[in-house]
Order: C-alpha cells, then structure tokens, then sequence
C-alpha cells in the first residue's frame, strides 16, 4: 500500500497585546467544528471577528460568554480569530490550521504532527476520535505500546516531539481525528490531524417517475450516499454525477437530477448514472423511460381497396376481411371493431381485438369502425372507418296501380288504365326491362332508378298475357319475374281476323250452313249466351266456342239451318242480348239468265254524260242482295258511284240487274266485270261509241 506521510504543524495561541492584559486563546477540534475558548468573565461582552483562508466576515460578532465555535473547519485551510474587549487595549488574535490527510479504504497513511514537548516521566498517549473516543498507542521513553497490529510508530527517539505514526489496511472506521498528550482531555484539543478515508459512493439508484406522458419532462434523480467517512467530511461534500444513455456518456449532465423532454423514442434508450466524489461509484442499473402516448392515427392492414367514392365495394352474402388495426399507443390501446347498421343507427360488436376475422356483409352495414381507447385517459378515443359500397341485385318486386303483386294475375277492366311498377332493389342502380313474355321487344327500359314504371292508358283484351320484368347489373346472375296481365273484356267482333260475312247455300230440310265468327273476350264467352235471329226471327240453335291464339281470341262456330228460300238474308248474332255480328246468306248462286239478252248502251248519251246503262238479265232461287252487287272498273277497282236498281220479271226466279256506271274518258274503256258477293256473275266490254 501506498504510505503517505502528513506532518502537522500548530500555531497556537500567539497573543499580542497594545494596552491591558491579553486573552489566553486555546482550541478544541469536535465534530467537524473548532472551539475557541479563552478565559475571562463568562458575563463580558466580547467582539469576534473571524477570517477563512484570509477572508475576514462582513461584521463583527457581538457574544456574551468566553468561547466561540466555528463550523464547519474542514471547510477551510485556516481559521483566525480576533476577540476584543470593549474599552480594552489589547488585541487578541490566533489562528487555527486545519490539518487534514486524505486517504482511501484499503491503503496505508502515515500520520504526524508535533507535541509542544514529551513528558521525561509518564506516557504519552495517541488518541482517535471516531465514532469514538479510544487510545491507540502509548509511547514511553523506551517503547511504544499498540492497541492494533495495524498501527506502526516511527518516532525515534521515544521522547522525540514528532509525533510519527502509520495506519495500515485503513477503513472508514480509521477515518476521524487523531491528536495526542498526557491526559485525555487531549483527544480533542487543538493540533491533531484529520483523516479522511474515501471509499465509492453507494451504487446509486436511480428514482423518478418512469411513466411519462410524451411533451412532458422527466426527472431522475441518481440517489447515491457518500461512504467517505467521518461523517462531517461527507455531509460537506456534494457528489457529482455522470449520466449515461445507451452507456454512453450525456455531455454537461453532472447534477443529480437529469430533466429531459419525453419523446416517443425514449422507450428504447436505457438511462444509468454514477455518482463520483473523489472515487467513482460503480454505475447504477439502467432505467427504461416508458412513454406515454395517445395514437396519432390508425392503421388498417391490409390497405382496403377503395372505389371513386372512397368505398370499399363489397357484394351481399360475401365476407370481408381479415383485417388488421394498429396503432402506436403506449400503454397498448383497447382495440375494438363495430359495424354500424343503417337500420337502426347502432354500432354492433364484432371483435374485441384489433384483429378482424372475416365477415359477412349485408346491406344494412353501413361501415366497419377500428375504435382505439387510450387506458390512461378514459376520454380518449381514435377512430377508423371503412365505408362499405355492399352491391346487391334483388328479384324485381311487382305493384299494380299501388298495390303489389301476390303472384296471381291482375284482374283489370277493358278500357281503364293500369299503371305497372317494377322495382328492383340494387346497389348501384340496376338495368330493368320489361317486356311482354315471348316478344324480344321491350316496352321499356331505364338504368337509372331502382323503380322502372309503365302505364298503359286504355287497357284492350289484347293487353292480356304474361309480362317478364328483368334486372341486371354486372357481376350478378340476371334476375327476372314474370307477372300476368288478366283484362276483362265483353264480348266483340275481332275485326283483325278471317272472317266471311257472306255465304252461299241451297235450302231444303237438311241444309246447313256453318258460319264461323271470331270473338274477343275475356273470359271465354259461355255458348249459352250466344243467340242467332234471321230472316225468319230467332233460332233455337247451340254454338261452339273454342279458344284460339290467345287466351282472349276465340271463334264461335254455328249451324244455321237453311230450310227454304225465306231463310235466306241477314242472319245476326248477339251475346246475352247484345248485337256482335251480322252475315248474309245468299243462295248459293246468280247465273244468268240465259234466255234474255243484256242489253248495254254502248258509248251512248243516253241519260246523264258519260254514264253507260247496263241490264244484266239474272236467274236467283232468292231475290238478289243490291249491297252485294259491285262492278270493277278495267283496272279491277271497285266503282264507288255505282248506281244498281233490282227488278224482278217474269216468273220467280227471274231478276234484271240494271246499272248505271259512270266512264268518262278513254282510259275507262274496257272489260267490267259484275261480281255478287265477290263472286264473278258476267264480264261486258264497253267501247266508244263510232258515229
């Protein structure tokens, strides 16, 4: 170990005196503190002046009693006083040098000072005052006597007044003061040595709050305890610091405290200090600032994949998701995901953590919500959404005139209006058509509204049948329903289809003739109903009905019996009273009358201008039908100014058929033909007359 030698030398109690007796100054070292004490009256107002190191104090000190304690010596180097008295002359002063020797735990120290003399007789003891008082050598004039082996003295000779002595293997209970003499009162009288043991401060421990909110500061304190002893050196002493981050030296932070601003990267650095007086402690267990901080935003993981309108389109029935959400928060937030159903504005739990499985999509959600809370502020709470576009295509929902349809037919009367709403619900806004069923024409069509509406104004029979309402929309199965259409109708003539007004027939007993009328209605006509009047008045007869192409097309067979020649004429047939059609009956044939002549004016004058009088002489079982008598012109039209006039002549069957037809021109030269019941009778030419 290291010997260190430290003498000591003590100026005592130099008194100087102008006028009057001066003080006797003496000085005890206690606890850190030197005593000054003089004899005198207790009851004497004294004035002391105290100077450190050369520095004197600002004033004087006015005290009543004959000593004056200084704290704090080790403070200093030297301590002088001055005490005066008033009205005295004298000046007492006195200096005290504070002697101190500083070692550290484990070496060795060699301790000396000077005694104002050795006693030829008698012991000389060597005292340390520590936690206590002890005597550790006496020395006589022929040898020297140790309370411990660890305490050597060099003085030689015995009775030499330097006072020389060694502290081996020292600790910090050899810290203290050591002085010496001949009673022991000098233990702590003035002129001994202290002795300070160093030894590592504590092994600090590092305090503060380590749950910081980020933007606030932080402090943490290096808490260490000073082990240099004695005790009144250490509370003398601040310890410095150093502080590390990462074990890495911070520049310019060696207070206790080190104040910083949290930042969220603090949660990776690791803080440890030491604390130093004249050793080094060793460094404290590193600490974690653990920031505290609310999520600036939050993160769904996947990204969506979102539309023009910042949605994510989804179909109906489909799932979504897995999705994840993060957010940066510490502590951890509280992750949660809701959807919002549209039905009834409510948010719906669909995972208590940020992990969301997959799940299907209907309609009524509107969105998906990530909800972030903080656990440190009940208040806080972030929020990320995920606006669903759910696409859907519906089967198309039928209404007539407001009334929705039940899967029957809609009944409705002939000639009243019928309004068709075809709604199909989508998202987006499907393409409807509607068509008649069987016919690749639409009636109409739209792709812009989810309702597609068509009227029809003045329902007919013919309106009657199925109808197909269609809905698309890309990505979907084409969705459809047929609907029908039932329009009551009474009872008419058909007037679209084949029909012979006019027939031609024998009579006699088992003559019939079959006559065949299309009807429109609906429902089918009942055959009871249907009743025939001829010439003759009623006739008890039955019908047929049979439906044709349509469910409102129907024809209406009847056997008209054709007995004798009165039944032949204009036959009628009528539904429960009510007249629908008339045919004619005609014998089944004009020939002509072979036996007369027809006679033509040719290209005469004779009555009117450019009139041609034809008598065509004719030979009918049943007097001729006029309205059944036309002319064609040589073009093969029919002459609309026709004037025919029917006489009967000789014998029953005997009629002239005479005709005024008008030809003006050469271009009405020609062949004309005279048809009964479009049937050709005869062929006349008619030729301008040659004068």
């Amino acid at each position: 170990m290291e010997r260190v030698m430290f003498t000591c030398f003590v100026v005592c109690g130099l008194l100087s005196t102008a006028q009057g007796a001066p003080l006797d100054i003496s000085t005890k070292f206690m606890d850190g503190n030197v005593i000054f004490s003089w004899e005198g009256d207790p009851a004497q107002l004294y004035y002391v002046l105290i100077t450190r190191d050369g520095v004197p104090d600002s004033n004087w000190n006015d005290i009543t009693g004959i000593q004056y304690t200084v704290m704090d010596a080790l403070l200093y180097d030297s301590i002088r006083i001055r005490v005066d008295v008033p009205g005295g002359g004298a000046t007492n002063n006195m200096t005290y040098k504070v002697s101190k020797i500083e070692s550290n735990v484990g070496e060795s120290v060699n301790i000396s000072w000077t005694a104002p003399y050795f006693p030829l007789a008698g012991t000389y003891t060597v005292y340390h005052t520590g936690n206590v008082n002890r005597s550790i050598i006496e020395v006589t004039s022929s040898y020297a006597t140790f309370i411990q082996t660890k305490y050597e003295y060099y003085s030689r000779p015995f009775t030499s007044t330097n006072i020389n002595f060694n502290v081996r293997d020292i600790t910090r209970d050899d810290a203290g003061y050591y002085n010496g003499g001949f009673s022991p009162a000098a233990a702590w009288s003035g002129g001994g040595v202290v002795l300070i043991v160093h030894d590592k401060p504590s092994k600090p421990n590092i305090q503060g709050n380590l749950n910081i909110l980020v933007d606030s500061y932080s402090e943490q304190n290096c808490s260490s305890f000073l082990t240099t002893a004695p005790d009144y050196y250490a509370r003398l002493r601040p310890l410095s610091y150093t502080w590390y981050v990462n074990n890495t030296q911070l520049d310019r932070e060696t207070s206790k405290t080190l104040r910083l601003r949290v930042t969220r990267n603090h949660k990776y650095n690791h803080y440890s200090c030491t604390a130093r007086d004249k050793l080094e402690s060793n460094q404290s267990d590193p600490v974690i600032i653990n920031p505290l901080y609310t999520p600036d935003n939050l993160n769904i993981l996947p990204q969506p994949l979102l539309n023009s309108n910042d949605k994510l389109a989804v179909k109906e029935g489909e799932p979504i998701g897995p999705y994840t959400c993060t957010a940066d928060c510490n502590p951890p937030c509280d992750m949660t995901w809701k959807y919002k159903d549209v039905t009834n504005g409510q948010f719906i739990d669909v995972a208590s953590t940020a992990f969301l499985y997959s799940h299907i999509v209907n309609r009524s959600i509107a969105l998906y919500r990530c909800i972030a809370k903080y656990p440190p502020d009940k208040d806080f709470k972030k929020i990320e959404s995920i606006n669903l576009d759910v696409l859907y295509l519906d089967e198309p929902l039928v209404s007539f005139n407001g009334s929705s349809y039940s899967n029957q037919a809609v009944q409705a009367q002939e000639r009243t209006t019928l309004h068709i709403s075809c709604n199909v619900p989508a998202n987006p806004n499907p393409s409807i058509r509607l068509r008649r069923s069987g016919s690749t024409d639409i009636l109409t069509e739209t792709s812009t509204s989810e309702v597609l509406s068509y009227s029809i104004p003045r329902l007919q029979c013919s309106d009657t049948g199925n109808y197909t309402c269609y809905g698309d929309l890309a990505g979907f199965t084409s969705k459809q329903t047929v609907f029908g259409v039932n329009v009551i109708c009474k009872p008419r003539f058909d007037s679209m289809e084949d029909f012979k007004p006019n027939y031609g027939s024998k009579s006699g007993g088992n003559v019939y003739v079959s006559v065949a009328v299309p009807l429109i209605a609906n429902p089918a006509p009942q055959a009871s109903y249907i009743t025939w009047f001829g010439p003759t008045g009623p006739l008890t007869i039955s019908s047929i009905v049979s439906q044709q192409s349509a469910i409102y097309k129907h024809l209406v067979t009847s056997s008209i019996p054709v007995q004798d020649p009165n039944s032949f004429g204009n036959y009628t047939m009528m539904f429960n009273g009510e007249s629908i059609v008339t045919v004619i009956i005609s014998a089944e044939e004009i020939r002509i009358n072979s036996s007369d002549l027809i006679e033509i004016n040719k290209g005469g004058l004779i009555g009117l201008e450019g009139t041609v009088f034809v008598k065509v002489p004719v030979f009918s079982e049943s007097p001729p039908i006029t309205s059944h008598i036309t002319w064609l012109n040589p073009n093969g039209l029919m002459i609309r100014d026709q004037s025919i006039v029917l006489q009967q002549r000789n014998g029953v069957y005997n009629y002239m058929i005479t005709s005024i037809l008008p030809v003006s021109g050469g271009e009405q030269y020609g062949e004309y033909k005279l048809l009964y019941a479009n049937n050709s009778i005869t062929t006349i030419r008619i030729t301008e007359k040659v004068c």
